[in-house]
């Protein structure tokens, strides 16, 4: 079976939207501090580009919009590959991070 993966295309605006989860519940993203996604050599920080990141949007039901990737520094240079794009998430409680999701990514 394929690996289904999300598309990052560079230079583009495009959204990738991704509903956390833990133990198969839908977590409240409230009182997250931090995010960072990290592809490749590559980690795009809620701090530096908040621009790329949204989950207070939609926190209550464990949403979070992955906003304008394409067009982030740095992320022309990883294109043509795939990727398994490691996100962290941080909170009061978990100050150095949660690694909570590997996403399966394609650069173009």
């Amino acid at each position: 079976m394929a690996v289904q993966r999300e598309i990052i295309h560079t230079g583009h605006d495009n959204t990738i939207d991704r509903r956390l989860k833990a133990d198969g519940v839908v977590v409240n993203l409230s009182a997250v501090t931090k995010m960072t996604l990290t592809i490749g050599a590559l980690t795009i920080s809620s701090l530096t580009t908040p621009s790329s990141f949204d989950w207070s949007s939609h926190a209550a039901s464990g949403i979070v919009h992955f906003k304008n990737l394409g067009n982030v520094t740095g992320m022309a240079a990883l294109a043509g590959k795939s990727y398994s794009a490691k996100l962290v998430v941080f909170d009061a409680s978990h100050t150095t991070g949660l690694v909570w999701d590997y996403i399966p990514v394609s650069v173009r």
